[in-house]
């Protein structure tokens, strides 16, 4: 007996390269997105101040307004406080005096009280609103010792020592 011939038996056709470009893109791909999500997170964690660095403090922004001399001879300037951007209690605050360049010292402001800065200086601090923290209105009034100096009155952050705002003025 005889029997039909019988088709010729092929196996499965040959890979292509197009197939093996298009498996490599997409691993590149996805591993471009999973690097991207990964970076965003750790940028994320550093910005918000989870990482390491404890978290971010805010400082609060200030202004203050100057009038030379004053009413008192030794008076050297009253600085008041025509901005504060949030009410914060005197002892969160440092006062940061310098004449002449040279820092006198650097004391916690208490309302109503006399700072001293050595012989060459003292401030007296009239708190405005009587609430016991900083705010507009506040007054800086320098007292120093006669003569021609150069002054500087700094406003500094208590718990980092960061700078907040200050004022220059010259004595005749």
């Amino acid at each position: 007996m005889s029997y039909p011939p019988q088709p010729p038996v092929f196996g499965p056709p040959p890979k292509s390269d197009a197939s093996r470009i298009i498996l490599i893109v997409v691993i590149a791909i996805v591993v471009i997105v999973i690097i991207t999500v990964v970076l965003s997170a750790v940028l994320y964690i550093m910005v918000s101040g989870l990482l390491g660095g404890g978290s971010m403090t805010s400082h609060p922004s200030v202004i203050l307004s100057l009038q030379q001399g004053g009413a008192d001879p030794n008076s050297t300037a009253n600085l008041t406080v025509s901005f504060a951007s949030d009410s914060e209690v005197f002892v969160n605050y440092r006062i940061e005096i310098l004449m002449d360049g040279i820092n006198l010292g650097s004391r916690t402001p208490s309302p109503g009280g006399i700072i001293t800065f050595g012989s060459a200086a003292k401030v007296v601090v009239m708190d405005n609103g009587q609430q016991g923290s900083l705010d507009e209105g506040d007054v800086f009034s320098v007292y120093g010792l006669g003569g021609t100096h150069a002054w500087r009155l700094n406003l500094m952050w208590t718990s980092d020592g960061y700078y907040i705002t200050g004022k220059s003025w010259n004595t005749p």
